[in-house]
């Protein structure tokens, strides 16, 4: 088996309403794809389900194995 070092696709923009009352919203996004060989690991800058502020945010998903790093970028606004 040969190792692969990671390859990585990220979800769409996203764009969602603010919660009432409150000056940004909780958002879940779709989970980043990865390839690679280990399995890589995936994290983000910013988690699925945490809260995101007014306006638009960056969001880094890398992902990692012995074989190197691979990084993808998406935006989350809130409006």
């Amino acid at each position: 088996i040969i190792n692969k070092a990671p390859t990585i696709s990220c979800p769409g923009n996203i764009t969602v309403n603010n919660t009432i009352g409150q000056c940004g919203a909780i958002v879940n996004y779709p989970a980043a794809i990865a390839t690679g060989s280990p399995v890589p690991v995936i994290t983000y800058s910013q988690n699925s389900g945490t809260f995101f502020p007014v306006g638009v945010t960056t969001v880094t998903a890398t992902a990692t194995n012995a074989c190197g790093v691979a990084t993808c970028t998406f935006t989350i606004t809130v409006v």
